[in-house]
């Protein structure tokens, strides 16, 4: 009997290419959808948010849209106010939803939290990103 392709990675593939934005306006609505995020979870129209991908590019699950990991520095009329990790799909090819976010104070006690939301070989480089901030 032959094997079975599996057809899996294809599918991801296509579900990768149809939900992320051209690289010449991922970083534009990348930053506008987080720092519109938090504008409203914080009441605020001067918040302004800096990134850092914690890798190079997209996790994909199945057919699930496709997750970005981040970490956050937070900003309200240019004082930090949150620093923590972010987990982010991407969606139709022009919007990010920010799905889980997780403050360094979260993290201080327990990786717990961490566990719950990011893979296991982004909890170190978050804890050294929330040691640092």
């Amino acid at each position: 009997m032959p094997a079975v392709a599996n057809p899996l990675p294809d599918m991801q593939r296509s579900h990768i290419e149809g939900n992320l934005p051209p690289q010449t306006v991922f970083d534009a609505y990348l930053t506008r959808d987080i720092t519109t995020y938090f504008s409203q979870a914080m009441h605020s129209d001067q918040v302004s948010v800096e990134y850092k991908m914690l890798r190079n590019g997209p996790t994909q699950s199945g057919v699930a849209y496709p997750k970005y990991y981040l970490t956050v520095k937070v900003l309200d009329k240019g004082i930090q106010r949150q620093i923590g990790a972010v987990r982010v799909a991407a969606i139709d090819q022009v919007r990010f939803e920010i799905t889980h976010v997780v403050a360094c104070s979260a993290t201080n006690k327990s990786t717990d939290a961490l566990a719950m939301v990011f893979p296991a070989a982004l909890i170190d480089g978050i804890t050294a990103f929330c040691g640092e901030n």
